[in-house]
């Protein structure tokens, strides 16, 4: 099942902040399982411990988690504005580039990398796949705030699909 990049980022996030809690949890894991005490400060108190099965958190989690959660908080927001009943087919195709165009230009630390390369490459099949629809290459030239844009299309782009957007109010105009 696909999570939403929102709940992944908010569950990130809100993990992110109990840092103090779960490490400290995870030495008292650790000092019992190194034979330092019989029980673990959780079960001496009778609180469910951490099972053997789940895998050990360190300090590099939670700073991988640092980088991740700026990048997944930009996929939060664009996220928002396209569940806005105000969103429009138009702004489709050039946040999805201004989203692959940051991932691909910015320095990221190279535990991110892998990451935010994947990212890029997932996003830039989805532009691809977008950029042939028709109606939204149309729905970005009528849009005041990308019409001939140079960054979403070059010259020759916007040329075709201003001849597209010809081509359909006629053949609407005839329907």
């Amino acid at each position: 099942m696909d999570t939403r990049w929102n709940s992944t980022y908010s569950m990130l996030s809100k993990f992110r902040e109990q840092k103090k809690v779960v490490l400290s949890i995870e030495l008292d894991r650790i000092q019992q399982q190194a034979g330092f005490y019989n029980q673990t400060k959780r079960s001496r108190q009778n609180l469910e411990t951490i099972p053997s099965s789940i895998p050990h958190i360190s300090c590099n989690d939670f700073e991988l988690l640092k980088h991740l959660c700026p990048i997944m908080k930009l996929f939060d927001a664009e996220t928002k504005k396209f569940s806005k009943e105000k969103s429009t087919a138009s702004t489709i195709i050039p946040t999805l580039r201004r989203l692959r165009d940051f991932l691909q230009g910015e320095k990221f630390p190279e535990s991110v990398c892998p990451f935010a390369r994947d990212l890029a490459n997932a996003i830039n099949a989805k532009v691809s796949k977008l950029a042939n629809n028709r109606i939204l290459r149309m729905a970005s030239i009528v849009d005041p705030r990308f019409a001939f844009a140079e960054e979403l299309w070059n010259k020759k782009q916007w040329a075709k699909i201003e001849d597209e957007l010809i081509e359909f109010a006629y053949e609407s105009k005839n329907f």
